[in-house]
């Protein structure tokens, strides 16, 4: 038997690769990763400039359109395709999900992973008694078919992620993110929502989106972001890794480099998990290698209390069926939710 040992002088995680016969697997070993701190640093006009987008968003009328889809909805939900307005003549796309009954509920919104593709309603939420609102960020259709995402994926949306990733004003996701606090606008001004109770959760961009979304947005209250994406981006440039989307690994030169630096800044999920003021719950693979483990830490040890960490140390780029029913009881625990047909 072969046994290895190391040692890390500083909090982190140490990764093992292990290749036999053309296969690698990976293991994982966490040094104090609740001591890990970020490397990322807030701009002096972070406020500044997330203040000046939420107001050009208030400008915009919400201009809701929303189309009942009786083959997905039930004797006790109701499902219908939304889009609201956004900036630079934008719209968000997604479905929402009513429980049938009195009310009032809470709302879950539910944000995306990476990529270019379609979504189904997110009925379970509904089902667990609080509306739903699941979307892309994308201003493309939720139910088209396979070949239209592949066509947008590999033209329009080809690399969304790295558009502006040197210029904050054209960066992709300062619409992406302002489109979600669209959201959260649209589900609190609904006349069946109970007015206190607003959780956002989401996995790997979702998760970024979701410690973005609850510190750009006080009206959130509870936050479960899984494998969150866009943590701590400026790692790379401290002999660290960074979190998706890498930007820096793509910077083709030292000018670029520092651009890509000081825009990364305004969208890293560490500054706005910095901000947050409710309760959250959090899920982390220790072998993920897309969104490293150091980066999520990074961004759970400046949320607030309360606050849980669900922990794979064998789980890498996924979901741990452990985090799905930890979060089931953390709404449980912390939403009025009202069971449809009540």
């Amino acid at each position: 038997m072969l046994k290895l040992s190391e040692k890390l002088a500083k909090p982190g995680f140490l990764q093992l690769a292990v290749t036999l016969n053309k296969q690698t697997k990976l293991a994982a070993a966490a040094f104090d990763p609740n001591l890990i701190e970020p490397t990322a640093k807030m701009p002096a006009d972070f406020d500044a400039f997330w203040h000046a987008g939420l107001q050009e968003l208030a400008k915009v009328p919400l201009d809701p359109k929303l189309e009942k889809v009786d083959k997905q909805s039930s004797v006790l939900i109701t499902c219908y395709k939304i889009s609201l307005a956004n900036v630079n003549g934008k719209r968000v796309h997604g479905w929402v999900s009513v429980p049938t009954g009195k009310g009032p509920f809470p709302a879950i919104l539910t944000v995306p992973g990476a990529g270019v593709y379609g979504i189904s309603p997110d009925t379970y939420h509904a089902r667990l008694g609080a509306i739903s609102m699941n979307i892309i960020i994308h201003d493309i259709p939720v139910d088209e078919s396979l070949d239209f995402y592949k066509k947008a994926s590999a033209t329009t949306l080809k690399e969304y992620r790295d558009v502006g990733m040197a210029d904050k004003d054209n960066s992709y996701f300062r619409d992406a993110i302002l489109g979600c606090v669209r959201c959260i606008d649209y589900l609190t001004g609904r006349d069946d929502y109970n007015g206190k109770d607003l959780a956002v959760t989401g996995g790997s961009q979702g998760g970024a989106l979701t410690l973005i979304v609850s510190g750009l947005d006080s009206r959130v209250k509870l936050a479960a972001p899984n494998v969150a994406a866009m943590c701590d981006h400026s790692g790379f440039a401290h002999n660290r890794i960074g979190g998706w989307p890498h930007w820096l690994t793509r910077a083709k030169d030292a000018e670029a480099k520092k651009k890509v630096l000081e825009t990364s800044a305004y969208f890293d999920a560490v500054n706005f998990a910095r901000k947050f003021k409710g309760k959250s719950l959090h899920g982390v693979g220790f072998i993920d290698t897309v969104c490293a483990p150091t980066t999520i830490y990074a961004a759970f040890n400046v949320h607030p209390e309360p606050k849980v960490m669900i922990a794979s140390p064998l789980m890498g780029h996924g979901t741990d069926q452990r985090f799905l029913q930890a979060r089931e009881q953390f709404w449980k625990k912390n939403l009025a939710l009202q069971a449809p047909g009540k």
